[in-house]
């Protein structure tokens, strides 16, 4: 049962009949294209409101409109920036839909995601930015300040994704033309704990994330009419398996 308090994520299971990915799909943004085509009206994401009784809700359909446009937001700051797409973007924003649809965004646009735990400490983040050299910072309004401040002088653009979504609505659609990304590519680096050091980032591929979010959608046994609670952090791995 949902408290009203307290937001929860729900999933659709990632619906495969095996561990291996679907036949061409090498890629985060593949598989979500591939389950957009099979069921595009299939729930995807689930929140219950803080405080209330309302569930907002996007199908993949819905999912995938979205996220190719947001997408296209991201790749026109890169391309007015002169930035390459190798130079991830980092995402520190509290559990919601929009966090999903900030990784996805960043996914389709061809860049790497660098996800952030919501508490995590601002020296951290100047940390991970620096050594991934990080060209955008997207949050959400209860990060912003802290954004800002783990920023400072750096050549790093703090982004709120409401702003993000209104460049959206104002840029010419690119999303037609999206291509899947090469299973090699940079999927999101993720940063070990640096409790014995400084933290090490560590490069995940895109085709390693399909893998292993099919493989344990198969050993877990999930069906595509269960739902999933999204518990983990966004900066840990197993992030991944929940979607």
């Amino acid at each position: 049962m949902i408290t009203p308090c307290h937001p929860q994520i729900l999933y659709s299971s990632c619906e495969t009949e095996s561990a291996e990915p679907p036949e061409g799909v090498c890629s985060l943004p593949g598989l979500l294209a591939w389950q957009a085509a099979r069921q595009p009206q299939r729930p995807l994401f689930s929140i219950q409101r803080e405080g209330s009784n309302v569930v907002d809700s996007l199908t993949y359909g819905e999912t995938l409109e979205k996220a190719q446009r947001l997408a296209d937001s991201i790749s026109h700051l890169y391309d007015e920036r002169s930035v390459a797409r190798n130079r991830p973007v980092a995402i520190w924003l509290d559990k919601s839909i929009e966090l999903h649809l900030a990784i996805l965004a960043t996914t389709f646009a061809g860049a790497p995601w660098l996800p952030f735990d919501q508490d995590v400490p601002v020296d951290r983040v100047s940390t991970c930015l620096d050594d991934s050299s990080a060209s955008i910072l997207l949050c959400d309004k209860a990060h912003y300040d802290r954004a800002l401040r783990a920023v400072a002088a750096r050549p790093v653009l703090v982004l709120p994704f409401d702003d993000l979504a209104i460049l959206a609505d104002k840029i010419i659609a690119c999303s037609s033309k999206w291509s899947q990304p090469a299973g090699s590519d940079t999927a999101y680096m993720i940063y070990t704990s640096g409790s014995t050091g400084t933290p090490k980032g560590i490069a995940i591929s895109q085709l390693s994330a399909v893998t292993f979010a099919c493989s344990e959608r198969s050993v877990l046994d999930v069906k595509d009419t269960d739902v999933v609670w999204q518990g983990f952090s966004p900066a840990f791995d197993m992030f991944i398996e929940e979607v």
